[in-house]
């Protein structure tokens, strides 16, 4: 005999009194769900799988086709108001949206001085389509140097539709105490 053959008969042993005792769940057929192990059935809600599927039906699932003269929907690219409701927090309309909790704060300048002021009922924000910040032109700025200084890219500017700025000379487009939207972009860090 050799030598390998006593651990391999015993690994051999040990899985079949395991298999045995239902230490290891039993294959499943198809269409079968067997409880995991150490859980009685019915097994809680949490870690049960879906009653019914047409796989396990054995119905054929159903594909619908996409039509190609119709286009998914647009990202959203405006700026909306939203009216807080009770229950609302800086972190809970941030998720809702998608967006950073700072940049409900950066665009709602009156948040800044009172964060809690979001969580009254009735409070009416902005909600920009993406994460970024307002910018209120000022004589002498240049795309450019606001792009640079608040952490985004002048295409991003000049892209934003909301900001109305002719592509083919964007720096015309805009005068002192207009509001731009600055896409990815932060206020300016102060020292």
């Amino acid at each position: 005999m050799s030598r390998y053959f006593f651990p391999y008969a015993l690994a051999l042993l040990i899985v079949a009194a395991l298999s045995a005792c239902s230490a290891f769940p039993s294959p499943r057929t198809p269409g079968t769900v067997s409880s995991p192990v150490g859980l009685s059935s019915p097994s809680p809600s949490y870690l049960a799988p879906p009653t019914s599927t047409s796989v396990e039906e054995n119905r054929p699932l159903a594909i619908t086709p996409v039509d190609p003269s119709v286009s998914p929907p647009a990202p959203r690219q405006t700026v909306f108001y939203y009216t807080t409701l009770s229950g609302d927090n800086l972190f809970s309309i941030a998720g809702r949206f998608g967006l950073r909790p700072e940049t409900i704060l950066w665009v709602n300048a009156f948040l800044q001085d009172d964060p809690l002021n979001v969580e009254k009922p009735g409070v009416e924000i902005r909600i920009p389509a993406v994460d970024g910040y307002f910018y209120v032109w000022q004589m002498g700025d240049t795309l450019h140097d606001v792009a640079k200084t608040h952490g985004t890219s002048l295409a991003a500017i000049v892209d934003w539709p909301g900001n109305e700025l002719d592509p083919a000379n964007p720096e015309a487009s805009h005068t002192p105490g207009k509001e731009i939207f600055l896409p990815g972009g932060y206020p300016e860090i102060q020292n």
